[in-house]
C-alpha cells in the first residue's frame, strides 16, 4: 500500500441506493483503495455502472480518481486512462457533495458541489 491508498483508508464509505457522484442508480460497490492493494475492509463508494460502465467503470479503467483531504473527498475524472499520482496535478477536482453522504451523516445539510484544484504542498515537486 502507497502513501496515497493509507490517505484514502481514513475515508469513510459512502453507500446509499444511488451513485454517490451523479444519483444514477449504482449497480456496485467500488473500493477507494483496491483490494488487491489493501483495501479489502477499506472504504467503499456507490457508483453507478460496473467493471466496465458508468462511474464504476472509468474508477476501474483509471479515468476516476479519488482524494480524501482527511475532512472531504474529492473526485476527478479525466478522459484517459491517468496515474494517480499525475491526477493530483490536474484541475477540476469536485467535492463529493454532502446530500450524497445522506447514509453516512443524516444531520448533514446538502451543499453545491465545489470545483476545487487540489495540489497538496508536500506533493509539489514530487
Amino acid at each position: 500500500m502507497n502513501r496515497f491508498h493509507e490517505e484514502l483508508m481514513g475515508a469513510p464509505s459512502i453507500t446509499g441506493p444511488y451513485c454517490a457522484l451523479c444519483g444514477d442508480t449504482p449497480t456496485t460497490l467500488h473500493h477507494l483503495v483496491p483490494r488487491s492493494q489493501g483495501g479489502v475492509d477499506g472504504p467503499v463508494i456507490s457508483l453507478c455502472g460496473h467493471g466496465t460502465a458508468g462511474h464504476h467503470g472509468a474508477a476501474e479503467d483509471k479515468r476516476l480518481h479519488f482524494y480524501w483531504d482527511g475532512k472531504n473527498l474529492f473526485y476527478l475524472e479525466t478522459h484517459r486512462p491517468t496515474k494517480y499520482d499525475r491526477a493530483l496535478y490536474i484541475g477540476g477536482w469536485i467535492q463529493v457533495g454532502r446530500a450524497h453522504f445522506s447514509a453516512c451523516l443524516p444531520a448533514a445539510p446538502p451543499v453545491q458541489c465545489q470545483y476545487l484544484v487540489i495540489i497538496p504542498p508536500d506533493r509539489v515537486g514530487d
